[in-house]
């Protein structure tokens, strides 16, 4: 009941505002926290026939924040590890991610080109980005990965077959890198368009958590994209050779 407490005399836009995580809560139960968010919680759930103490266990679940230590050194990590992570804490939130902000960059073209005209064109580049990072991870995760992960096992396992998978299975290493300059190309291009994601100050809630999510995306890209192309690729690149020379 504590935990209930907490939103009693917080209205929508309040709690949206203060973390925008919220707001994927909102929209799952069809709750309005832009133009109509100066409701109390409370009294929009009762008007919407939805539990209060549901909504309010859902908001605590979201906004409950798991920081990852600042030193961590990530060139220790296992190279089988390093790409688990990979897979299933970057590529899941961009997957999850990218499709939600085009759903939300559409929405806001279409009700507010007139006051936030440069979304037209940043939702265009985000849209690249999908396209970009899609056909990125289909190949990672279906041929580039798995193939890093065997030479790697017969490496650390000092396999005599080692340089014999590698010229046989050799993949491109160089390849992956080449989306890097284009990925950093899109995101220059969306900081400039956006201001470095320049909230409106409430002007437009809907806007304002747009442009933090846009933000925590390029953060999350940006530290992505290290992983892979500073750590990874030439740990598999330096694997590659050792096996060779076998």
């Amino acid at each position: 009941m504590q935990l209930v407490s907490l939103y009693d005399n917080q209205n929508v836009g309040d709690i949206v505002r203060s973390d925008y995580r919220t707001a994927g809560v909102f929209r799952e139960y069809g709750i309005n926290y832009c133009c109509k968010g100066n409701f109390r919680l409370r009294e929009v759930c009762s008007a919407k026939n939805v539990s209060y103490a549901e909504v309010v266990l859902k908001l605590n679940q979201v906004s409950q924040t798991a920081n990852l230590p600042l030193d961590l050194q990530f060139d220790k990590w296992k190279t089988d590890f390093l790409i688990d992570y990979i897979v299933n804490i970057h590529h899941a939130y961009l997957k999850q991610t990218l499709p939600q902000l085009e759903g939300e960059m559409h929405y806001l073209v279409n009700h507010r080109k007139n006051e936030y005209p440069q979304l037209q064109t940043a939702m265009s580049i985000h849209s690249a980005i999908c396209v970009l990072m899609d056909e990125e991870h289909r190949q990672q995760e279906e041929v580039l990965f798995p193939y890093i992960k065997q030479i790697y096992s017969a490496h650390r396992r000092q396999e005599p077959y080692g340089g014999l998978l590698v010229r046989t299975l050799r993949k491109p290493m160089k390849a992956p890198g080449d989306n890097h300059d284009q990925l950093n190309e899109y995101l220059t291009s969306l900081r400039q368009l956006t201001d470095n994601y320049r909230v409106s100050h409430g002007r437009c809630t809907r806007y304002d958590i747009l442009m933090q999510r846009l933000r925590e995306l390029d953060n999350q890209l940006v530290l992505h994209k290290h992983l892979e192309n500073n750590i990874l690729f030439p740990a598999a690149i330096v694997i590659e050779q050792d096996l060779l020379k076998a």
